[in-house]
């Protein structure tokens, strides 16, 4: 049986970081063994690598159907002008079914090479279907469901199982309904999605300053969206809560498991109410170059370090609103404007804590034995830091 020895200066085994450890491998890419303290004669049988080897990456939000808008949309519009803009553009002529397959396979193979093992993809069409059957990535979809007033719920409720059908039909990959924000699912249907079978949620949470000005004081940007779809506004307007506050106590039982994507502008107080009212239940996923893309915004970093530091997720978003599906990039854009973020959590963000939120930890996310997590070499490491030269490629 051949035997694959893996090392470098430093080793993240998913949860710490290990000086000149030893990673190997069977034939198939299964871990056999984890060695941290590794002697002089096993690190001399390794391959080495310069700089840094981890896990493969998690990637807990993507929207891959979305690859052939890149560089299509203005950045810093706010989110309102971004959505509208997205609506106006993507069901355009001008985008052929080839391309929109070329693009998203480029996107899929592109997300291997860097590194990433598994993703949570949102999926509002079956465009990115063929290339889901084919494709060398693990994928959680997502499949929302929205839709206000509440008198559309029923036919929205309707359309989104039939789309969720085809996508457990035609691939091989697990898929929940998903609500898609709160100012654009109705209460009913965030009952309906509260109550499935499935246990797995994900949504857009606080991704502006509009959605809980909508909430709280029936006020703002949103109705501008509203407006402009010719839709009636959500009924939940001045209800005198966040968003948050009002949707989370729909998720109240305790085998459910909610990602809340983006975060941008949820308030210290509504992550320590979260955190506490629901123990066990979330993950906090930040996509930060999307964040800078749409509103030129960050996420609340500190608060959530306090709170829920062993909770937060990295996501992509589309390359609607970003340049790349790089999980490295996202890392990198977070050190840069929080400095003190250590490079352990990062990439525990990145890998162990991400597997978790896919709950498809028992094979990816560390070099346990009898798990096949693919391996990534991170280059450029400098003082445990990642540099602007640091760049990620799969290896295993």
């Amino acid at each position: 049986m051949h035997r694959r020895l893996l090392t470098a200066d430093e080793v993240f085994d998913g949860k710490q970081l290990w000086s000149r450890a030893v990673i190997v491998l069977d034939e198939q890419g299964y871990v056999e063994s984890f060695i941290p303290h590794a002697d002089a004669q096993q690190r001399r049988a390794a391959e080495y690598f310069s700089g840094l080897l981890c896990p493969g990456f998690i990637n807990v939000h993507c929207h891959s159907e979305l690859a052939y808008l890149k560089d299509q949309i203005p950045r810093g519009t706010g989110l309102v002008d971004f959505i509208l803009t997205l609506m106006d553009i993507r069901h355009s002529a001008a985008f052929s079914a080839k391309t929109k397959f070329q693009a998203i396979a480029r996107a899929d193979e592109l997300m291997y090479q860097a590194g990433i093992v598994a993703v949570g993809d949102i999926v509002n069409t079956t465009d990115s279907l063929p290339v889901k059957q084919s494709t060398s990535l693990y994928y959680h979809h997502f499949v929302e469901c929205m839709g206000v007033p509440d008198a559309i719920a029923d036919a929205r409720w309707e359309q989104a199982q039939q789309l969720l059908s085809q996508w457990t039909r035609q691939t091989a990959f697990p898929a929940s309904l998903t609500p898609h924000a709160p100012y654009s699912v109705s209460d009913t249907l965030f009952q309906r999605l509260a109550h499935q079978s499935q246990t797995l949620i994900s949504f857009h949470n606080q991704e502006s300053a509009a959605e809980n000005e909508w909430f709280l004081s029936g006020q703002g940007e949103l109705q501008r969206l509203y407006d402009a779809l010719q839709i009636a506004p959500h009924a939940a307007a001045a209800c005198g809560t966040t968003s948050l506050q009002h949707v989370l106590p729909f998720f109240s039982r305790a085998n459910q498991q909610v990602i809340l994507v983006h975060n941008t502008f949820t308030p210290a107080t509504d992550i320590q109410w979260a955190t506490q009212s629901f123990p066990g239940q979330l993950y906090w996923c930040l996509c930060p170059k999307a964040n800078l893309y749409i509103e030129q915004q960050l996420p609340p970093v500190e608060p959530l370090l306090a709170y829920a530091a062993d909770r937060i997720v990295i996501g992509t978003d589309s390359l609607a609103s970003n340049d790349s599906l790089s999980v490295l990039e996202e890392l990198k854009c977070l050190q840069q404007h929080f400095p003190f973020l250590a490079l352990e959590n990062l990439l525990r963000w990145a890998t162990w804590n991400g597997a978790r939120a896919l709950q498809c930890d028992s094979w990816l996310g560390s070099f346990t034995p009898g798990k096949k997590p693919g391996v990534v070499h991170i280059s450029a490491i400098q003082d445990q830091r990642l540099t602007p030269a640091s760049q990620s490629q799969r290896i295993a």
